[in-house]
């Protein structure tokens, strides 16, 4: 693990921010940005360790957490894998300590059960989920997912099950938190991007998934949370990469687009009906839409569009795109990790 970093100059102080924040990791730099998200300005930038990744709130702790799973940070460098999450204070918007997972390697999601006081890292290798106590730090337990290459995952409100999706592969694992047994398969779309009804009666998977395991075609698996089966498909037309459920049940769901000659276009989210799952609606965002999210209230969407270096901000309710963030990154990279945090935490 590598000491805190030396911080950057602050922008603002948090007195001088109207609303608020929008935190965001740049993928090949050394900073998550912030945000205001009244002005949509950037109001400040907190140095971590080189490839930030994934962003998890710990509203309780007001801290904000970040993964590094590799040195470069950008997905397709062949730099060695990374084994850290910086803690970023909310208060300073500074970081306040590192977070190990060796003898893994590559962490990647984040999820954090407040009951418990537990922040859950995906490892890549080789391939599970740790438990870290967040009052010290230190490592509670390491549970395997049963497959290689865990990425997106999810727990349910009472932090009894995790579901996690695996690159490459066209299932789910459903692994049972309070007891310690195999991990359960359940077989999806698949790809990576996964997320939990608020309710937690749900899951969705976006897909397909690729690689020499991928199966089936393009769409949205909803999995019944209390049987842990795939009740019924939401079609799409391509390959879906990214899904993220608002606060008030809708889904909002990111789309790769390719040109007629093989390069990147810019992509497309998808916004579907809370129950119903009928689509609402399309917006174009920028280049390959890696990761979706929204504000406290559901009324906001956020995309990063890693290509583009860009955060697309949208009106979920009229379908319209309120403006672009810039995010600069080195290494070709732009942003990824997004979340939304509220000014009186």
């Amino acid at each position: 693990m590598s000491d805190v970093p030396a911080p950057l100059p602050s922008a603002a102080a948090p007195s001088d921010v109207a609303g608020d924040l929008l935190a965001v990791a740049g993928r090949g730099g050394e900073a998550v940005v912030f945000f205001d998200t009244v002005s949509y300005r950037q109001v400040d930038a907190a140095r971590v360790l080189p490839g930030p990744y994934e962003l998890c709130l710990d509203a309780s702790r007001q801290l904000l957490l970040c993964s590094h799973p590799r040195h470069g940070g950008h997905q397709g460098d062949r730099g060695a894998c990374a084994d850290g999450v910086s803690v970023i204070d909310l208060t300073t918007r500074r970081v306040v300590d590192p977070i190990g997972v060796a003898p893994g390697q590559a962490p990647r999601h984040l999820a954090v059960d407040e009951r418990r006081g537990l922040l859950y890292i995906s490892v890549q290798a080789p391939g599970g989920l740790v438990a870290v106590d967040l009052t010290d730090h230190r490592k509670a337990r390491w549970t395997p997912t049963g497959a290689p290459g865990p990425r997106g995952f999810a727990l349910t409100a009472d932090g009894a099950k995790a579901y996690v999706a695996h690159r490459g592969e066209a299932f789910v694992s459903v692994v049972d938190l309070t007891a310690d047994r195999p991990a359960r398969v359940v077989s999806a779309t698949g790809g990576g991007g996964l997320a939990l009804s608020p309710d937690s009666r749900e899951v969705f998977v976006a897909g397909p998934a690729r690689g020499p395991h991928g199966a089936g075609g393009p769409g949205i698996s909803v999995i019944d949370a209390a049987s842990d089966r795939v009740v019924r498909v939401i079609p799409s037309e391509r390959a879906l990469t990214s899904v993220h459920t608002t606060a008030t049940g809708a889904v909002l769901a990111g789309e790769v687009r390719s040109t007629p000659a093989g390069g990147p276009d810019n992509g497309r989210l998808h916004i579907f009906a809370p129950e119903t799952f009928e689509p609402l609606g399309e917006v174009e965002v920028g280049q390959v839409p890696v990761s979706v999210h929204s504000s406290p209230d559901g009324l906001v969407g956020y995309v990063s569009n890693l290509l583009s270096r860009t955060v697309s901000v949208i009106d979920l309710g009229s379908g319209r795109l309120i403006t672009e963030l810039a995010v600069e990154g080195a290494g070709g990279a732009g942003p990824h990790g997004l979340a939304h945090l509220p000014v009186a935490l």
